[in-house]
């Protein structure tokens, strides 16, 4: 949670990939998928972890981590609860 609270400012907000994250992980998937899918890695995993952070996306916390873990949308998790 503290390396991914480094991702909270501003400068990494999604701002161009907010419609393509949106749209991309509109199901529940492997984040590195949805990464390659989007384009340039480097800039979109910034706005996924800015998006994690923020809670517009989400991904469990009780395990590690990493770029196969499964990411949905936040309304999604709670829809499904």
């Amino acid at each position: 949670m503290r390396w991914l609270a480094g991702y909270r400012h501003p400068r990494y907000a999604a701002g161009q990939w907010t419609p393509a994250l949106l749209q991309v992980f509109a199901s529940a998937r492997p984040a590195v998928e949805a990464v390659h899918e989007l384009g340039d890695p480097i800039a979109v995993w910034l706005a996924v972890f800015h998006a994690l952070w923020s809670g517009v996306l989400r991904v469990r916390l009780d395990e590690p981590l990493h770029e196969r873990a499964v990411v949905c949308l936040a309304r999604q998790e709670a829809e499904a609860a």
